[in-house]
């Protein structure tokens, strides 16, 4: 047998977020560059599993540090998802109008160049957001949050009823 004791429930939770946060933070400078599709794709994807986590042990935290970090990670999930969601269209798109014949193909690029350019304008909704969350350095946030004092049980014991 071993004598090591297991994680508390709270420990548990900073050994789960903390490695998908970083992993998140991982990908800032391929998501605020936009030179290609990859990086925000897994930025989005680890900005999500992060949130899940997040939400999953929200009751082992009490602190507004906590909640903040809940909002800044949503915020940069919506921006990335706006960007990774014009991304999927466009190259889905790009990949049947090769497969036109070329004389219907103008259709098509046509919406293509118009997908483009919101895609030029979602990555600089993505550049301002990973912007801020450069600046707010966000694992320090939370490495705050999980060294502040867990929170009160909001549970005192059971009642009785009559």
């Amino acid at each position: 047998m071993s004598d090591v004791e297991p994680p508390t429930l709270r420990e548990y939770a900073v050994q789960s977020i903390q490695p998908r946060l970083a992993r998140m933070l991982s990908h800032l400078d391929g998501a605020k560059k936009g030179d290609e599709t990859e990086p925000i794709k897994q930025m989005r994807v680890w900005s999500r599993r992060t949130r899940a986590a997040l939400e999953v042990f929200h009751d082992c935290f009490d602190d507004k540090g906590f909640r903040r970090l809940e909002r800044e990670i949503k915020t940069v999930t919506g921006a990335l998802g706006t960007a990774r969601d014009l991304d999927v269209m466009i190259e889905n798109l790009t990949q049947r109008e090769a497969g036109l014949p070329p004389n219907q193909r103008s259709g098509i690029a046509s919406f293509i160049a118009n997908l483009q350019e919101e895609r030029e304008a979602a990555q600089q909704a993505v550049r301002a957001t990973v912007g801020d969350l450069e600046n707010q350095d966000l694992m320090a946030q939370f490495e705050a949050v999980a060294d502040s004092p867990p929170p009160k049980s909001k549970h005192k014991g059971r009642r009785r009823h009559g």
